[in-house]
């Protein structure tokens, strides 16, 4: 992504769709696109415009990597409303995903979705991504059960 996609940031930032999941509005696009750019440099990210095939410079959404300490990453995805329904975000999950994989070093990449966001899972689904089970925080405190985290997660391997 670069300068010329700031208008989609910033619809994107008053989409209610999209901020149902993201929380594009709480800064600018300006710095949005800054904090993908640092991540990209830092090697802790990875950002790439979702377009139409047929009118490359119009961008219609975004597809991330944001990579852990682990060496595993975590994949996201918006898409404005004229670029939803296609399949286009499913495209750019598996490319991002086989992209990612080998160029970022990651062993596993994850894809959590909230367990309302069904576009989300179905997109996870026809990404072939294999789904794991909805997972706890790794820890308890003073012998407390761990609180269930509100995501399902799904897992892209190396192969």
């Amino acid at each position: 992504m670069d300068e010329s996609d700031l208008p989609t940031i910033e619809r994107a930032a008053s989409d209610a769709e999209i901020l149902k999941w993201f929380d594009l509005h709480t800064r600018t696009p300006a710095d949005y696109l800054a904090a993908k750019r640092e991540a990209w440099t830092e090697g802790t990210g990875a950002s790439f415009a979702i377009c139409d095939a047929t009118r490359p410079d119009t961008c219609l959404g975004q597809v991330f990597i944001e990579r852990d300490d682990d060496g595993r990453g975590s994949v996201g995805y918006w898409l404005l409303e004229d670029g939803r329904g296609k399949g286009r975000a499913t495209r750019a999950v598996r490319l991002m995903a086989s992209w990612a994989l080998p160029e970022m070093r990651l062993g596993r990449l994850q894809l959590h979705t909230d367990p309302d966001n069904f576009a989300s899972q179905r997109v996870a689904e026809r990404g072939q991504a294999l789904r794991g089970r909805a997972f706890s925080a790794p820890t308890t405190v003073a012998g407390t059960a761990p609180a269930p985290m509100l995501s399902s997660t799904r897992c892209f391997h190396r192969t």
